[in-house]
């Protein structure tokens, strides 16, 4: 760029210049050099850069181009925040589709339950677990769920019974029906493995919601009990097992 052109409309033209043909990582470089010089590129220049990434298969620099572009004050529609979060997962960014979902939270932008669902799980299945349940338990404190049968399904099919367990009593704390076949398989696998007080703890929460009725580990839940010396435990499952005649009923 020659001396004297230096002003904002002349980087602009250059971008969109690079843009058209596809270059769009010199046109994020012009983009770096406009902010370093003070100068703030325009909407259009932003939201073009990020399609351009995403058409490309570039979702870090379009993840990164919309970072600058809310720190330029831009705020872009939602499903130009939802586009990028999908590209993100799409290529397994764990760690990055986690923060732009905080982001998104930070910056009151509605979340997508399919694309939440889908970063929880990208963050189980990277051995991210920790971030996984700080991220379920920010979205549930900001009025948003995920779906969680799918992402308890998930991570029973992964062999991480104890953080299905985890999910599993959160959710229900939390108020959230769960299908009871999910319960069922949570509490019968958390029995063959030995551990019949974690499962005891999911029945009691059931019985305290008044949504034990229909389970049917029972037997196998008093049997772990009863072997593992908790008669107490299987005594309380023992008074709450439907007789003969209500499972015909049922």
């Amino acid at each position: 760029m020659k001396k004297g052109t230096q002003d904002p409309p002349s980087y602009k033209t250059l971008i969109m210049g690079h843009c058209k043909e596809g270059t769009f990582e010199a046109g994020y470089k012009l983009l770096h050099f406009m902010l370093r010089r003070d100068y703030v590129p325009d909407f259009e220049t932003y939201v073009l850069l990020i399609n351009g990434f995403l058409q490309k298969g570039e979702p870090i620099l379009a993840y990164r181009t919309l970072e600058r572009m809310l720190k330029s004050s831009y705020l872009p529609k939602t499903s130009v925040f939802h586009s990028v979060l999908s590209e993100l997962l799409k290529n397994d960014f764990a760690s990055e589709s986690a923060s732009l979902v905080v982001l998104m939270i930070d910056r009151k932008i509605r979340q997508d339950i399919n694309l939440s669902t889908h970063t929880v799980r990208l963050l189980f299945g990277s051995e991210l677990r920790i971030k996984a349940f700080q991220i379920v338990e920010l979205l549930y404190d900001n009025g948003y769920v995920v779906d969680m049968e799918e992402l308890i399904g998930f991570i029973c099919q992964n062999g991480k019974l104890l953080d299905a367990q985890k999910m599993l009593s959160f959710c229900l704390e939390k108020g959230h029906n769960v299908d009871i076949n999910v319960c069922n398989v949570v509490i019968e696998a958390l029995c063959k493995m030995k551990r019949p007080l974690e499962a005891f703890g999911l029945y009691y929460k059931l019985v305290e919601k008044g949504n034990h009725q229909q389970l049917s580990c029972l037997e196998g839940l008093r049997t772990a009990l009863e072997a593992g010396g908790r008669s107490e435990e299987a005594k309380f499952v023992s008074k709450r097992m439907p007789n003969e005649r209500q499972l015909t009923d049922l």
